[in-house]
């Protein structure tokens, strides 16, 4: 832009963008980008793969379920696979399922400790029947178990049907036949190698006997007729557990891990339990399902779980919403620097002369808006910033009175970084003020011994972190001295904090010794990771670290040191410094004994 003096413009000197309308357009931006993308996320469908056994699809209890699960989720579409019982595993096990349901729990258990499964419960007991032809033998009448009627048939040597031995109804009929003590070898007994419905139909066709899931039976009952019906029903050896298996995203990359737990949520929820109770009675006038999950311990962590979650959901949302308050307010701050700089270099290009009454004017509203603004920062950042490190320590402490160690880290970590912002809230507006020549300093009497304790105390945590040790010598000759305690503390406190950052299991030393009646030296070392005398060159700039990878590793703004260097300069002190890679730092500070 081009220097225009004020004659041009009536004798008015030009008018910057005034920062309330710079802050406001800024936060409108934001607004709008979170907007927009909450409202893209609200609107892309996401697909959920979901391998069912295939006797719980026959059934017809998937669809109504998946139903129910589409109305409260209507952004989550489902993609339902039927196979066999331990098919569905593995198919699962490649990388196809997100959410599998199966009946098989000696597989179910191995795919949970190989760590394929990141949450498993059982929801709904169905029932098995043995299923035969109309005109009972009356031995079979008299049967008093289906294991009783299975020794009966195995005896006679009647034609029995078995599906595959991949169906999770083969498992069950092993089982049956093993506790009757029965090997079943003899010429009628049968492996079809298909499924569960297709063995039923082969049994209906040569009027043999097999044992299937109820929900099987009567969906395709009409198909039958009366050439097949239960014989045995009811009993506790033939029931059969239905379980939800959630895939986890870790063992099974490309798993939806997200998705197939809220549908693991909703399948164990009363809503789905309540139509699992109500389907047989609704669609077949006749009760063959029971839910299970109220039985199953995992319902009630689960729902745990789920509180958990919106709790962290909603401490999630606090938090993007804080750190975008405070990312505004530092940008504009900083915006507001750099457009008061820039103003300054170009009423200084050209006709200065001329424009020494506007630029008189200008300066003298710039500095009242400053002055405005540092208070408003301080008032805006930091009250807030106050107030969340309060409520978090109410919110910790209650969570320690109730044992309650769910969410305490997630309480920590945004306490820390209440503190971090904080920390460089301070430090921006303590540099801005000292470069606008606002800072003060409030001169004391002040103990040169209580100073290093305070300072000490307060970077207790960051030497131990890293396991330094710290060491202090104090010149007992040294007098009392005047200064700002505040402003010493807080030099003494960013070199001992960037020693503990740079130093790891290593030695730091702070000795005051006194120079002279009039001089006393603050030495501080540590053996760190050291300077380069390029990194030295730079190291008292405003926002800029030694080098990149610095700030990368180790954290930080570049404003410590800075801050550091201009307060000693303001209380008539030097400091010094000396470094060399992979040996430590030396720094020492000199201060008049009266400021």
């Amino acid at each position: 832009m081009n220097a225009t003096s004020p004659r041009q413009y009536g004798g008015q000197p030009p008018t910057l963008v005034h920062p309330s309308w710079l802050t406001a357009g800024i936060i409108f931006t934001i607004i709008a980008l979170l907007l927009t993308a909450l409202t893209t996320t609200a609107h892309a469908q996401q697909t959920l793969r979901l391998f069912a056994a295939r006797s719980f699809v026959d059934s017809g209890v998937v669809s109504a379920l998946i139903q129910g699960f589409r109305h409260l989720h209507p952004d989550i579409a489902v993609e339902l696979t039927s196979l066999g019982a331990l098919e569905v595993l593995d198919q699962a096990k490649l990388g196809k399922a997100d959410i599998v349901i199966t009946h098989h729990p000696m597989a179910e258990e191995q795919f949970m400790v190989d760590g394929y499964g990141s949450q498993h419960a059982q929801i709904m007991y169905s029932e098995y029947a043995l299923v035969g032809p109309p005109n009972l033998h009356p031995e079979l009448i008299r049967a008093e178990s289906v294991i009783d009627a299975l020794r009966f048939l195995a005896k006679k040597e009647e034609h029995f049907l078995t599906p595959s031995p991949r169906a999770g109804t083969y498992r069950k009929i092993s089982e049956l036949w093993q506790t009757a003590g029965i090997d079943p070898e003899w010429f009628g007994y049968e492996i079809t190698g298909v499924s569960g419905l297709e063995t039923l139909r082969q049994t209906a066709e040569a009027e043999a006997y097999t044992i299937i899931d109820m929900g099987t039976y009567l969906s395709h009952q009409a198909e039958f007729g009366n050439s097949i019906v239960p014989l045995r029903r009811g009993e506790f050896a033939l029931r059969n557990v239905y379980s939800a298996l959630v895939v986890s995203k870790r063992k099974v990359s490309g798993a939806d891990e997200n998705h197939a737990k809220v549908m693991f949520d909703y399948l164990i929820s009363q809503n789905a339990q309540d139509l699992i109770r109500t389907y047989g009675e609704k669609t077949f006038n006749a009760t063959f399902l029971v839910p299970a999950a109220s039985f199953d311990q995992t319902l009630r962590l689960q729902q745990q779980r789920t509180e958990l979650a919106e709790k962290e959901s909603q401490l999630n949302r606090t938090r993007a919403l804080l750190v975008a308050i405070v990312l505004t307010a530092i940008i504009v701050l900083l915006m507001f620097i750099k457009m008061h700089r820039a103003e300054k270099r170009r009423l200084s290009d050209k006709h200065a002369h001329q424009q020494v009454a506007a630029r008189l004017e200008l300066t003298e509203k710039a500095e009242k808006a400053r002055s405005l603004f540092f208070a408003n920062m301080n008032h805006e950042l930091r009250t807030p910033l106050n107030a969340i490190l309060g409520y978090s320590d109410l919110l910790i402490e209650a969570a320690r009175d109730n044992k309650d160690t769910n969410y305490l880290e997630d309480l920590g970590r945004i306490k820390d970084s209440g503190k971090h912002l904080l920390t460089i809230v301070n430090d921006i507006l303590d540099i801005s003020k000292m470069e606008a020549g606002l800072l003060q300093l409030h001169l004391e009497d002040i103990e040169v011994n209580d100073v290093i304790s305070q300072a000490t105390n307060i970077t207790a945590p960051m030497m131990s972190k890293n396991q330094n040790r710290l060491h202090t010598n104090i010149d007992q000759s040294i007098p009392r001295i005047v200064s700002d305690s505040t402003r010493l503390i807080q030099i003494l406190v960013n070199l001992l904090s960037n020693a503990a950052k740079f130093t790891r299991n290593g030695e730091i030393s702070l000795h005051v010794t006194r120079l002279s009646d009039k001089t006393i030296q603050f030495t501080l070392t540590d053996t760190g990771i050291g300077m380069t005398h390029e990194q030295l060159d730079r190291l008292f700039t405003p926002f800029q670290q030694a080098e990149a990878a610095t700030a990368k590793n180790y954290g930080g703004t570049g404003l410590g040191l800075a801050i550091c260097a201009q307060l000693v300069r303001m209380m008539r002190g030097t400091i010094n410094i000396q470094s060399e890679p992979n040996k430590g730092t030396r720094f020492e500070i000199m201060l008049p004994t009266s400021a």
